[in-house]
């Protein structure tokens, strides 16, 4: 979670006017950086040779991820900890929680969108 204690609409109104979670290839701006959370784990910051940027991961799990969709031959972006609207976190909570949960962050977001072939074909798929 942020480390400062402002109001997660205010933040999230803060990072939506920076541009974060916008973007793509050198252009992206993750949604959340190494410096946003808190953690007694390990996190990394590495620059991406096919998006010619630096990337921030929050865990070494996502950094093995990250090392392998960098050296798959089919992909050509990646765009880690990518927000997600709160109405698809609410549908994905109903489908796995039966209910809506009240306890549901204003914005999450997954690890990575992975764009691969073609720029808009097929279509970006998520990875948790």
């Amino acid at each position: 979670m942020p480390k400062n204690n402002t109001s997660s609409a205010t933040r999230n109104k803060k990072w939506i006017k920076e541009g974060r979670g916008g973007g793509s290839g050198k252009n992206y701006i993750p949604w959340l950086t190494v410096r946003d959370v808190s953690s007694e784990g390990r996190s990394h910051r590495i620059f991406g040779h096919k998006s010619q940027r630096t990337h921030h991961l929050l865990s070494d799990l996502e950094l093995a991820v990250f090392f392998l969709l960098e050296w798959h031959q089919e992909t050509t972006d990646i765009r880690e900890q990518f927000p997600l609207r709160l109405e698809d976190t609410q549908v994905l909570a109903a489908k796995r929680l039966r209910k809506l949960s009240k306890t549901i962050p204003e914005r999450s977001s997954k690890s990575f969108q992975l764009q691969r072939g073609v720029i808009g074909f097929p279509p970006p798929f998520f990875v948790a």
